[in-house]
């Protein structure tokens, strides 16, 4: 319930990748095709997923801020069955359920919904909420215990549809598997168990995505797949590069420190070690996608966390022992009695204390919005020139379309999404224009297909602006403003548009550092009636 509260309270900061993937999931329920008539970056299951909020939000006639609570309820509750589900594999067992490891692993876990609050619905969450039951029930497997049928068969499905949501997930898989198999020493797969029903979740997924859409995904392979290797290739702000996330680097000190600690102590509980090989699994994860955003590194902080929960139990048990020893040899030593005495609920109460603590010191504000009296922007005052909320509640009025082209989902969104307006273009936002700018320098590229795609993109905002011009535009200063310049598209726009002026605001919503502390300069054009 706190992670809900915490949720419910800063609807504001919903993350901008997910309104996107909300705002293509309305456009794919009112009949358009994703990557052919849409455009995000986003995998084909995401959206998939982000249909069903964008539905459930039609049935009900929700949107803007109703839309948001809707998609964050959502994952609430997914996040809440993950738990449930989790606990029952654990607390099913007499033997796991009387040990205090695994009492503190649970709480771990549930308050890992309370700390992540501002990552939730991002894919990486999506990942852990399916990986979590899958790993455990596994690692059940492993070690004798039998699961019952529906364990097997949810935690199966869970596991096959989390390694579907990217194409680069399906590896945390596999890596658990090989990290149990080095743990134990042996391999544990039944015909009826949780692997199979993995590997089948995961291939009938895949296949019916290539039989019954069949557009989209050739879209996606086509059109979208190779501006995200590109991407990959060409981009590098990681874990220390230019501008890299602060919020992402503690994540590595976590996994730094729970390594230690699981070497240590992995005799003491065979979850350590592979949790430990999930956990530089995602790193690894976290340097391809070369980006540093706080929620690529959310398995990070994920696996590291329930290692050191884990950890903790088996030091403050070793702690126990020592003064239970000390005791003998000194009557008097009433301090240590009463450390030897700590019960779980004084554990939890700590751990309840430092999750809280942490959530309320990550929710504050960061945002910051810029001034900026140099700048002309036409109906404002110089000296109190709007960020992009305003700015699009000042201009225009619910349901117009409005366009602001940026190399990221921010600051179009969450702003276009809670004020009730619709994206300006099929293309969501320009992800595509610093890739296909950096990547005709990259080796290995090839520069026809190149080529095409900034033709194929180019064309298809032109016709966007021809034939259902937006209200309002603003495009990033820099390459983006540059590269539509020198494909002509900026020529059709200043014929159109009534320049106003250059507009420097920081990112409407307000999540960590990686988007509030980045400002945004773009010139501003109004639709000339």
């Amino acid at each position: 319930m706190l992670s809900l509260g915490c949720l419910l309270a800063r609807v504001d900061g919903i993350p901008p990748e997910v309104c996107a993937r909300l705002e293509a999931a309305k456009l794919m329920l009112a009949g358009r095709t994703a990557y052919v008539d849409v455009f995000t970056p986003d995998a084909p299951m995401m959206l998939i997923v982000s249909l069903a909020p964008a539905k459930l939000a039609q049935a009900f006639n929700l949107a803007g801020y109703d839309l948001a609570r809707c998609a964050l309820i959502f994952e609430w509750l997914l996040a809440t069955a993950m738990l449930a589900l989790s606990a029952s594999l654990i607390l099913s067992r007499s033997r796991l359920r009387d040990s205090l490891s695994f009492q503190i692993f649970l709480l771990t876990l549930g308050f890992l919904n309370v700390a992540t609050t501002y990552q939730f619905a991002e894919p990486e969450h999506y990942l852990m909420l399916g990986i979590i039951p899958f790993a455990i029930a596994r690692w059940l497997e492993y070690s004798g215990r039998s699961l019952r049928p529906w364990e097997c068969i949810i935690c199966g499905i869970a596991g096959g549809i989390a390694a579907t949501l990217d194409p680069l997930f399906a590896t945390a898989l596999f890596v658990w598997e090989v990290a149990l198999l080095l743990q134990f020493m042996r391999l544990s797969v039944k015909i009826a168990g949780v692997l199979p029903m993995a590997v089948i979740t995961y291939i009938a997924v895949q296949t019916g995505l290539n039989t019954f859409a069949p557009q989209m995904m050739h879209g996606y392979v086509s059109n979208v797949l190779p501006i995200i290797n590109w991407d990959r290739i060409s981009f590098d702000i990681r874990m220390y590069g230019y501008f890299s996330t602060p919020d992402a680097r503690p994540s590595l000190y976590l996994l730094i420190l729970s390594t230690v600690l699981a070497l240590g102590l992995k005799c003491r509980n065979s979850l350590m070690t592979p949790l430990t090989v999930l956990g530089w699994t995602a790193f690894a994860f976290f340097v391809t996608e070369c980006k540093g955003y706080l929620h690529n590194a959310l398995p990070i902080f994920w696996a590291s966390s329930l290692t050191i929960s884990l950890a903790s139990i088996a030091l403050l048990s070793d702690l126990h022992r020592a003064v239970r020893r000390a005791k003998k040899r000194y009557r008097r030593s009433q301090l240590l009695e009463f450390a030897a005495r700590l019960k779980p609920a004084m554990l939890a109460a700590f751990v309840l204390t430092t999750c809280t603590l942490s959530t309320l010191l990550v929710q504050e504000k960061q945002m910051v919005v810029a001034k900026n009296a140099s700048r002309d922007l036409r109906g404002f005052e110089l000296t109190d020139i709007p960020d992009i909320a305003e700015l699009i509640a000042e201009k225009t009025q619910r349901g117009d379309s409005v366009l602001v082209f940026d190399n990221g989902p921010a600051p179009a969104f969450p702003a276009i999404t809670l004020q009730e307006r619709k994206p300006g273009s099929r293309i969501l936002w320009g992800f595509h224009i610093p890739v296909l700018e950096r990547s005709q320098w990259v080796p290995g590229v090839d520069n026809k297909e190149r080529e095409r795609l900034e033709k194929f993109y180019d064309d298809i905002l032109r016709e966007d602006l021809k034939e259902n011009p937006p209200q309002l535009i603003t495009i990033q200063d820099g390459a983006t403003y540059d590269e539509l310049k020198r494909m002509g598209t900026m020529k059709l726009i200043e014929d159109h548009y009534a320049f106003m002026g250059e507009s420097n605001y920081f990112s409407a919503n307000d999540p960590p550092k990686e988007f509030a502390n980045y400002s945004y300069v773009s010139k501003v054009f109004l639709f000339a009636l």
